[in-house]
């Protein structure tokens, strides 16, 4: 079962009862957790709205801490009913009046074993375990993470831009998502419930990549031909937690690399191939408003061209092969903006468009703008390459 999802709102009742003329005092007894589901809205690319594929659950998991508190007060994986109906009802064990709570929630990953666990012994997962090194995506010590990694993610533009691909040992499927929100219990006397909104946001960023050859271009070298044949995008973050952290560890930012052949569209009225679309998605490397601790952990572009001097691809002795290196400027947004801190961070949830206008063959006649945007405000980076005439 699937749904779109919104948020997570937990609420806790009071219930009064009466046994003849004797009246009970009221207590917390229960608590109702709703997944409310939003209306799905498909987007073109380059847009930072979500596409639904992007916004699908499939199981969500919820944690519960009293606050400042490290043992689980509760926790529970909703049915398969529950995430499409979009409510479940639950109680929390020995809950305290007028008491704040974390509610954490975690979607679209497998925490069978945590469950079962939970129901033989109560005995939840740790807030601090939950946040650590055992709750993380990605490469772990050479070896891939039982909720899978960037491969999952990625793979051919026809593949990942109409689907999510992610589907690692069964319940790790979709985009892996988290929230943590906050709350505090009423008192007994004030006989009303307590409402959470906990909302999910992805543990990847989303890099769109659009790349074309400009008017100037054609005029400079008419006749010719011109295709991008790969786009790699290299120093990524290859780990991240489940959970949102406060830091990055440089252990996470180790050097990681995804390539990918451009989906190419041929100008109807030249014949000539203009424009080259790429799709990744990849691990955030930093905390909004820090700076990436150094320049190596700064994501950049490769695109790599074929050039075809009399146009006819058949011809195998005219052709050359031309790289463009792009840094890629993130939540900067300009590649011109190198000193802001912001350059080259990239963050979870976040969308980021990178334009790219081909106007010569070496690099430095790319000019690259990157726009940040349901997705976090997408952020467009534009690029150019090469002079206009």
């Amino acid at each position: 079962m699937k749904g779109s999802i919104c948020a997570v709102l937990a609420a806790t009742a009071v219930a009064v009862s009466c046994k003849k003329q004797e009246t009970v005092n009221p207590v917390l007894v229960t608590s109702t957790v709703e997944v409310m589901l939003g209306e799905p809205a498909t987007k073109a690319f380059g847009d930072n709205k979500a596409e639904n594929w992007e916004k699908d659950v499939y199981n969500v998991a919820m944690f519960v801490y009293e606050s400042g508190q490290d043992v689980c007060a509760y926790q529970r994986q909703f049915t398969e009913y529950e995430v499409k109906k979009g409510k479940a009802v639950f109680a929390i064990p020995n809950v305290k009046e007028n008491t704040s709570y974390d509610f954490y929630a975690i979607a679209n990953c497998d925490f069978t074993a945590e469950m079962a666990s939970y129901a033989a012994n109560k005995q939840g997962v740790a807030r601090s375990v939950l946040e650590g090194t055992n709750y993380q995506e990605g490469m772990i010590s050479g070896s891939v993470s039982r909720f899978g990694n960037l491969v999952e993610y990625n793979g051919s533009f026809s593949v990942i831009s109409k689907e999510a691909k992610r589907n690692y040992q069964q319940n790790n499927k979709g985009f892996a998502m988290s929230g943590k929100e906050s709350a505090t219990t009423p008192a007994k006397i004030d006989n009303v419930p307590t409402r959470v909104t906990v909302p999910l946001k992805r543990t990847v960023a989303k890099v769109m990549i659009k790349s074309s050859i400009t008017s100037d271009f054609i005029k400079k070298y008419p006749g010719t031909g011109f295709r991008i044949i790969n786009a790699e995008i290299d120093s990524l973050a290859q780990q991240t937690f489940l959970m949102k952290p406060k830091a990055i560890s440089s252990i996470a930012l180790r050097n990681d690399a995804l390539k990918q052949v451009p989906d190419s569209v041929k100008a109807s009225e030249t014949g000539t191939f203009t424009l080259f679309r790429n799709l990744f998605y990849i691990y955030e490397n930093g905390i909004a408003g820090t700076a990436v601790a150094k320049t190596e952990y700064k994501p950049i572009l490769f695109l790599t061209a074929e050039f075809d001097f009399d146009g006819n691809w058949e011809t195998k002795e005219d052709k050359s092969t031309i790289t463009y290196e792009i840094p890629l400027a993130g939540e900067a947004g300009s590649i011109d903006n190198t000193k802001d801190a912001n350059f080259g961070l990239f963050v979870r949830n976040g969308s980021y468009l990178v334009d790219v206008a081909i106007n010569g063959l070496s690099s430095n006649e790319v000019v690259a703008e990157i726009k940040v945007e349901e997705w976090e405000p997408l952020k467009t980076q534009n690029v150019e390459i090469g002079n206009r005439n």
